[in-house]
C-alpha cells in the first residue's frame, strides 16, 4: 500500500480562494440524479447544489458553469457527515469550461474512466479558472487503461485540497494528472493505489500548440518536449 501527502504550488499561486461565499447564495437540495442534472443545468453565480446522502449515477457533465468572484457555484454534500456517492459512469463528474466552481465533500467511485475530469473545452484562449476541489474522496476508478483519479486540462487559478484518492487506472495513470495547468495549488491530499500498476501521485505536463495549416492551429496535449 502506498500512502502520500503532497504540496505542489504552480507558478503564481496565491490565496485566490477565500473560504467565504456570497451572502445571497441560492441553496438547492437534491435527492436523485434527475434533480441533480436539472440543478446543474440552471445553476447561476452563488448557487449551492447540496446532495442529500445516498448514491447518484455517475457520468454527470456540465459545460460553462459560471460563478463569480465571491459567489462560486458549489456542488457539495447536504450532510458532510454522510457524503453522497457519485457511482459509475465514464467519468464520475466532468466539467467543461467552468469558472468559479467548487466541488466539496463528495465521494466519486467506480467510474470506468477518470474519476473527476475538468477541462477548458480544448481552447487555449479560454482556460477553465477558479476551480476548487476540496475534501473529496475518489476511489476505485479506471479500467485497464491510463486513467486518473482527477484529470485537469487547461486550468488556471485552481486548487485541490484535502482530498483522498485511492485506486486509479489499472494500466497506468496518476492520482492527479495536470495538462496545461497554471497558478494552482495541490495541498494536503492522500494517495493510495495498492492494486494499480501506477503509484504516481501527481503528474504535470504542458499543452503544446501544433500548426494544422498556415494561419491555423490545433490543440495537442501531451508531455512537454
Amino acid at each position: 500500500m502506498r500512502t502520500a501527502t503532497t504540496l505542489i504550488l504552480l507558478s503564481g499561486a496565491a490565496s485566490f480562494f477565500p473560504d467565504i461565499h456570497g451572502l445571497h447564495a441560492s441553496e438547492v437540495k437534491v435527492r436523485d440524479v434527475e434533480s441533480l442534472r436539472r440543478a446543474l443545468g440552471s445553476a447561476k453565480a452563488g448557487t449551492r447544489i447540496l446532495l442529500e446522502p445516498g448514491e447518484y449515477a455517475g457520468g454527470l457533465s456540465a459545460r460553462g458553469l459560471a460563478g463569480a468572484p465571491g459567489k462560486p457555484i458549489v456542488i457539495g454534500a447536504a450532510d458532510r457527515a454522510r457524503p453522497p456517492v457519485i457511482r459509475g459512469g465514464g467519468s464520475g463528474i466532468q466539467l467543461t469550461d467552468p469558472a468559479h466552481v467548487e466541488i466539496e465533500h463528495l465521494v466519486v467511485a467506480g467510474a470506468s474512466g477518470n474519476g473527476i475530469n475538468i477541462d477548458d473545452g480544448g481552447d487555449f484562449e479560454t482556460p477553465a479558472h477558479h476551480v476548487v476541489i476540496r475534501d473529496v474522496t475518489v476511489r476505485e476508478v479506471g479500467s485497464r487503461g491510463n486513467q486518473d483519479g482527477i484529470k485537469l486540462s487547461g486550468l488556471k487559478e485552481f486548487a485541490v485540497e484535502r482530498c483522498t484518492i485511492e485506486g486509479w487506472g489499472k494500466g497506468g495513470g496518476s492520482g492527479i494528472d495536470m495538462v496545461g495547468c497554471h497558478e494552482g495549488k495541490i495541498a494536503g491530499n492522500m494517495f493510495r493505489n495498492p492494486g494499480g500498476s501506477s503509484h504516481r501521485a501527481c503528474r504535470r505536463r504542458e499543452a503544446r500548440r501544433t500548426s494544422a495549416s498556415p494561419g491555423t492551429a490545433s490543440r495537442k496535449r501531451g508531455a512537454a518536449p
